[in-house]
């Protein structure tokens, strides 16, 4: 998760609620100013989110700008016929409307490039990856586009530096995945041969982060089927986010 939002969001006075986590899988503890606990939250796939204000055990310390401790429940709770329990170890600064945003990217290896798109059985190499900048309805989003056939980034830039947003058409079979301002993957989508559809459900699964102009990350979807037809999506980028103004790499 990145902090920058956060940030942005504590120094205006709100605080992080559970909607702000939408899309993840968390445990969130609330401490009070005396370091007990107040309440714990959960949240996991196909689960509501589930919270607990009592029945908690452990400690914590708050120094020097970092809390360090472990709390669990003592009993489980049950969500839609299911026992859930939470347990949490941490050792981290605390973050504040004045605090620095931290660097993910920093000091992470490059991963390299790659994209498969199983449709039914026939597996189709999408090894060509490019990222860039649009705005959608004046909200800045990026695509990262995996795309069949090898595509000039000099006439990229081009298109993207005259139109706002390039067309990729007549590169074969194509995933993209539009994200938002906070790293939120919001749609995908899937062009092979003539079909051309987008996937609604199921695009929380992934991990990635676009910081500095680098997006990194990973996203999986198994057998989505469209017509008939079963299709898997298996995707690993570490690519430089194009813009209007940007001078592209080859």
């Amino acid at each position: 998760m990145r902090q920058g939002p956060l940030i942005e969001k504590l120094k205006s006075g709100a605080f992080l609620k559970d909607t702000d986590l939408a899309n993840k899988t968390y445990i969130r503890l609330e401490l009070d100013d005396q370091v007990n606990p107040l309440s714990i939250s959960l949240l996991a796939k196909d689960l509501p989110t589930g919270s607990s204000g009592s029945g908690l055990t452990g400690e914590a310390i708050v120094e020097n700008g970092r809390v360090r401790g472990t709390f669990k429940m003592t009993k489980p709770n049950v969500l839609v016929g299911k026992k859930v329990s939470g347990e949490i170890t941490f050792d981290v600064p605390v973050v504040t409307g004045d605090s620095q945003p931290e660097k993910l990217l920093a000091n992470t290896k490059k991963l390299e490039s790659s994209g498969k798109l199983l449709v039914s059985t026939k597996t189709l190499k999408l090894d060509n990856v490019v990222a860039y900048e649009y705005l959608s309805f004046g909200m800045k989003m990026t695509a990262i586009s995996f795309i069949e056939k090898r595509i000039d980034l000099q006439k990229l830039r081009a298109q993207l530096a005259k139109d706002g947003e390039p067309s990729l058409n007549g590169f074969g079979s194509q995933v993209k995945l539009e994200i938002d301002d906070e790293d939120q993957i919001t749609g995908i989508s899937v062009e092979h041969q003539n079909t051309s559809f987008p996937i609604l459900d199921n695009i929380e699964l992934g991990d990635l982060i676009i910081e500095d102009g680098r997006a990194r990350g990973t996203f999986k979807l198994e057998n989505k089927e469209i017509d008939g037809a079963k299709y898997s999506i298996d995707l690993t980028f570490d690519v430089e986010v194009l813009k209007a103004t940007t001078k592209v790499k080859e």
